[in-house]
């Protein structure tokens, strides 16, 4: 806990409707701010330029997990007793490779709970066929997002479990009220 705040990191798939769900989520529990990687990352980029944020390499994408945490520290020092949900991810894929974004990163973010939203391969890849907004936007396959679905699940309860945090999975709006509600 940093300054009083509460953080909760919500991983998921791009495409899952992780920002679509909290940003309704929000209205429900006003407590919650809202942060995304991207926004730390690229304040200054649009929506379309951060995605090309994923497609950096490496060496790229691990030195911008670094700003990531400073600018989420700076963020956090101008609130105060708020309830945090980073919206990000816990792999980012590079032009070759799916990265995993260390547990280092991860630990820096003094998360108190790990959600991730799930949301089945085969309604992203609908959702991204018909999704005209962003027309750079790689075209995965269903068996790619199961594949890449299983290492983000696996992954996310691994960083809970060595953080020694609750990990929940939410597969709907009402589920991800339930899980960023204060207890």
């Amino acid at each position: 806990m940093i300054n009083d705040n509460r953080i909760s990191l919500l991983f998921g798939l791009p495409g899952a409707g992780k920002t679509t769900a909290l940003t309704k989520v929000l209205t429900m529990l006003p407590n919650l701010v809202r942060l995304s990687g991207g926004s730390l990352i690229g304040s200054e980029l649009s929506t379309a330029e951060r995605d090309i944020l994923r497609k950096l390499g490496a060496d790229d994408i691990l030195t911008n997990q670094e700003k990531l945490v400073l600018n989420l520290h700076s963020a956090l020092t101008q609130m105060s007793g708020k309830h945090v949900v980073f919206d990000g991810h816990c792999i980012v894929k590079d032009r070759t490779q799916m990265l995993e974004i260390p547990l280092s990163v991860i630990g820096q973010l003094c998360p108190d709970k790990i959600i991730f939203f799930d949301v089945q391969p085969e309604v992203i890849v609908e959702r991204r066929f018909a999704d005209r907004s962003r027309p750079g936007r790689e075209v995965e396959t269903v068996s790619d997002l199961a594949n890449n679905r299983q290492q983000q699940l696996q992954l996310s309860g691994q960083y809970a479990i060595h953080l020694n945090i609750p990990f929940e999975i939410a597969n709907n709006e009402d589920e991800l009220v339930d899980a960023l509600r204060d207890t």
